[in-house]
C-alpha cells in the first residue's frame, strides 16, 4: 500500500513539474516570437514612413530645382519673382513658402537686401511680401550660398515670414561666371509632418520621434518620455536620404503583455487540467488499491483452503 502511495505521489509530482516546465516553456518562446514579431511590425513601419518623408522630400526638392532657371530668365524685372515664388507654392502641396533671397545690393533701387517671399497664411490664403530682415547671415542663405549647393538647413521657427516651425531646401542660383547672385528657398512647414509622425502608434504606449542631421528634434517624444528613460524598449531607427531620423520605439512592457496573457491562460488551463486529472487519478489509483487488496484477500483465503 505504502509503496502503491510513493509511487503515486511520485507520478503526481511529475506530472505537476512537466506541467510547470511546460508553462515556463511557453512564456519565454512566446515572449521571443512576440518580440520577434514587434521587431518585424516596427521596421516595417519606419521604413515606410521613411519612403513616405522621402517622397515628400524629394517632391519639394524636385519642384524648387525645376524653377530655378525661371529667375534666370526674369533677372531683368525684380518684381516677378513674387510671380515665381507664388507659383511655387501653388504648385506643390507640401511647400508653405518660398522666397528668392538676392545677394547684397544685386538690385540697388530695392535696397541691399531683397527677397521677394510668398506663403500660405494661416486663413489659407497665398499673401506675398520681401523678407524685412537681413537674411545674410540666416542658416537657409548663407550655407547654401557659401557651398554653392542644395541643401535642407537645420529646423527652425520663422519669425517675420511664415510665423511657423520649418525646415527650408535652398538652391543656389550662379551666374555665367559661377557667382552665386541669389538663394531660391522652399519651406516646409513641420506642423503637418509632426502630426503625421506623432500618429504613428502600432502599439498603445509606443511613440515616434524625427530628428535633424544635427540631432535637434523635428518631432519630439510625448512629454516625460525620453529615448533614454526607455531602455526595456525596442527602438528602430532610420535616416531619410537628406539625413533625418526616424524613430519608433515601443516599450517591451507594452509588447508582452499579450504573452502575459497567453501564458496566464496556459497555467490556468494546466491548473485547472491538474484539477482534474489528480482527482480521477486519485480515484482510479484507490480503486486499484481495494482490487488489489481484494485479491490479496482471496488468494491468502484460497491458500489457506488448499493448505487445509
Amino acid at each position: 500500500m505504502k509503496a502503491i502511495h510513493r509511487s503515486s505521489l511520485g507520478i503526481f509530482a511529475a506530472v505537476i513539474v512537466l506541467f510547470a516546465a511546460l508553462a515556463v516553456f511557453v512564456a519565454r518562446r512566446t515572449s521571443v516570437m512576440m518580440t520577434e514579431e514587434a521587431e518585424r511590425t516596427v521596421k516595417s513601419v519606419v521604413k515606410e514612413t521613411t519612403a513616405r518623408i522621402n517622397q515628400q522630400l524629394l517632391a519639394v526638392e524636385t519642384a524648387t530645382r525645376n524653377f530655378a532657371w525661371v529667375v534666370g530668365e526674369h533677372l531683368e524685372d525684380p518684381d516677378y519673382m513674387y510671380r515665381i515664388t507664388r507659383k511655387l507654392v501653388e504648385s506643390n502641396e507640401y511647400i508653405g513658402g518660398s522666397a528668392v533671397a538676392f545677394a547684397p545690393d544685386f538690385y540697388k533701387e530695392k535696397g541691399r537686401f531683397y527677397a521677394p517671399y510668398a506663403c500660405v497664411s494661416t486663413n489659407g490664403q497665398m499673401k506675398s511680401f520681401p523678407l524685412p530682415y537681413d537674411y545674410s547671415s540666416r542658416e537657409w542663405y548663407h550655407e547654401a550660398k557659401t557651398s554653392g549647393q542644395a541643401r535642407w538647413c537645420e529646423p527652425y521657427f520663422d519669425e517675420g515670414g511664415g510665423e511657423v516651425m520649418m525646415c527650408t531646401f535652398s538652391v543656389p542660383l550662379t551666374n555665367e561666371t559661377g557667382q552665386v547672385y541669389a538663394v531660391l528657398t522652399a519651406d516646409v512647414s513641420l506642423s503637418g509632418m509632426a502630426e503625421y509622425i506623432s500618429s504613428i502608434c502600432p502599439y498603445p504606449q509606443s511613440y515616434a520621434v524625427m530628428t535633424s542631421c544635427a540631432g535637434k528634434y523635428l518631432v519630439e517624444p510625448p512629454q516625460g518620455r525620453t529615448l533614454e528613460r526607455n531602455e526595456k524598449a525596442i527602438a528602430i531607427r532610420e535616416k531619410t536620404d537628406n539625413g533625418w531620423g526616424v524613430a519608433i520605439i515601443c516599450p517591451l512592457e507594452d509588447i508582452l503583455k499579450g504573452a502575459r496573457r497567453l501564458v496566464f491562460f496556459v497555467v490556468l488551463f494546466a491548473v485547472l487540467g491538474l484539477l482534474i486529472i489528480i482527482p480521477i487519478s486519485w480515484i482510479h489509483i484507490m480503486r486499484l488499491q481495494r482490487e488489489s487488496v481484494v485479491r490479496d484477500w482471496v488468494a491468502n483465503k484460497l491458500e489457506t483452503a488448499v493448505n487445509e
